[in-house]
């Protein structure tokens, strides 16, 4: 590994806990503004009966399990984060639970250690009974056979209902029809269009969603006056992130690197590439930067990495600088998320394993967040939980951006908020798929045959030729 992956690597962790710290203080200024009621006022209620309706349950109506007390159990549970939360939701819990106890293990922030020393538990048989999924590839067969199974979890709980899930980040998670981890929150991107280029904006809004081809397709259609890059973000690592699903069978096991398609593929997306771009480097587009986003504008056709879902959930009168934002999928049309999620440990007992699923229920009971705002959270899984966010979170939102940038919200701020409620109830009828579907073996290899291609020490042909032979002999080892 070279010194600019580490250095990559290394900054990468600090980006995703100096996030975790802005997310806790954000939770500690929630908390003073709203102080919660003393614990025993949160309890478990019954949540809604499963019937056949598409929508899910209004939050009141289906917010957590009828939880059955059940003498002397424990529930083990490990996370590398010790500020997200999980340690007071137990206590909760545990105050509505006669005979249960939960019992936290964290890793100071740590996700490296905790990735070494879960996957080590893992292998000899000692690991917790619940786990924060981060660092373990629940698609590397040695490891999903110590995992469990949770759709039969959670299938035979009576209260479950479908309807109340985006099952289909449940299903781009699955492997092989099983479910290895469960998902609790995802994200995903969008594109918004340079409406410096009139055409541009209207070619996007007739779309519903749109991918890194079409991207590159469109760039074609629309030469500019000044040469413009793709977007910020764009180097033939996003590119193929994106579009991994294209060139990899994971259920067969088989690769297509060493084809016509991928040789064309990246040498375009290389192409589009600014020059000065640094090798799979993520930037945030804070909107309400003016300086920043018209430097954005002069240089680039499409917007992508927003930082806040609340600003392409809703519409502004202002004419921004980049609009008409579009989901981002692969070339096979699926919407590709990432997820943040848990795995149950297989070896627990079955009675553990369902309290395991208890308590993620309870985890995601809106009624836990009327009062405080326990963790950094992109989208719930859970479609009430989000319709809560969403209700509760866009009015501020809204009143923030008219306050400091004097943005005006297009109609009423209810009708915003139902505007968000739908745009966000719709993702769950996109196919989907997960970014990070290959495995960290197979994508470490990826990005450093890449990132020679990126440097200009391979050629196209090359970085195919080499992908194919390492990328095969990886999944041949995932078993």
């Amino acid at each position: 590994m070279n010194a600019r992956r580490i250095i990559f690597i290394t900054l990468a962790i600090l980006v995703l806990v100096l996030a975790l710290i802005i997310g806790l203080a954000a939770g500690v200024w929630f908390n003073n503004q709203n102080p919660r009621p003393p614990a025993a006022q949160i309890v478990a209620e019954p949540p809604s009966q499963p019937d056949e309706a598409d929508e899910p349950a209004q939050p009141d109506e289906s917010e957590t399990s009828d939880t059955t007390p059940i003498d002397e159990m424990t529930l083990t549970i490990s996370t590398p984060w010790v500020f997200n939360g999980l340690e007071e939701i137990a206590e909760f819990y545990m105050l509505n639970s006669t005979g249960v106890t939960i019992e936290v293990t964290t890793f100071n922030n740590d996700p490296a250690l905790y990735t070494e020393v879960i996957t080590a538990r893992l292998m000899a048989g000692t690991a917790d009974d619940l786990m924060d999924n981060i660092g373990i590839d629940h698609r590397n067969a040695a490891i999903n056979t110590l995992l469990a199974d949770w759709f039969p979890i959670m299938r035979s709980d009576p209260y479950f209902n479908e309807a109340d899930y985006f099952m289909n980040v449940f299903d781009a998670a699955s492997v092989g029809g099983r479910l290895f981890v469960l998902p609790t929150s995802f994200s995903y991107d969008r594109v918004a269009a340079n409406t410096a280029i009139p055409e541009l904006l209207d070619v996007l809004r007739q779309r519903s969603t749109i991918s890194t081809s079409d991207m590159m397709e469109i760039h074609r259609i629309f030469p500019t006056s000044t040469p413009m890059f793709l977007h910020e973000n764009h180097d033939v690592s996003f590119a193929l992130r994106w579009n991994l699903h294209q060139f990899i069978d994971f259920e067969n096991r088989t690769a297509h690197f060493d084809t016509p398609e991928f040789i064309e593929f990246i040498t375009e997306a290389g192409d589009l590439t600014a020059p000065d771009k640094a090798f799979g480097l993520m930037h945030g587009s804070p909107i309400y930067d003016d300086v920043y986003m018209y430097d954005r504008s002069q240089r680039y056709l499409f917007l992508t990495y927003v930082n806040s879902a609340h600003q392409f959930l809703v519409d502004f009168e202002e004419e921004m600088l980049f609009s008409g934002y579009v989901p981002l999928t692969n070339d096979q049309g699926q919407l590709v998320v990432n997820f943040w999620a848990y795995v149950l440990n297989g070896q627990s007992d079955p009675e553990v394993q369902a309290l395991a699923w208890d308590f993620i229920k309870f985890l995601q009971n809106p009624r836990l967040y009327e009062y405080r705002h326990w963790m950094l959270i992109p989208m719930p899984v859970y479609r009430p939980l989000a319709r809560f966010f969403l209700e509760s979170d866009v009015p501020g939102w809204l009143h923030y951006f008219e306050e400091h940038y004097g943005w005006q919200v297009s109609g009423t701020v209810e009708a915003a908020v139902a505007a968000a409620i739908q745009r966000t109830d719709s993702l769950a009828h996109l196919p989907m798929a997960e970014i990070n579907f290959a495995g960290q073996g197979v994508r470490e290899i990826v990005g450093e045959v890449l990132e020679q291609f990126h440097d200009g020490l391979i050629t196209a042909e090359q970085a195919a030729a080499d992908l194919q032979d390492r990328v095969t002999l990886a999944l041949a080892e995932l078993g």
